[in-house]
């Protein structure tokens, strides 16, 4: 079983991401949904899915 991603790991996975979106990012209101303005964190967004995402799960095992 592979350890819990750490927020480092999360916030460098989403920065990369083109596939990275939020609830509030169709409303216009926020952009980031927790933690504050210019944050990215795979568990911020839409598609993350308590750790399923295709993308994620890829570049933890390339990582």
């Amino acid at each position: 079983m592979s350890s819990p991603a750490t927020p480092a790991e999360l916030k460098a996975i989403a920065e990369e991401c083109s596939e990275f979106a939020t609830h509030y990012d169709a409303g216009g209101q926020m952009t980031f949904a927790v933690g504050g303005e210019g944050i990215r964190r795979c568990d911020f967004c839409i598609h993350w899915q308590g750790g399923e995402c295709d993308i994620y799960q890829r570049e933890k095992k390339e990582g």
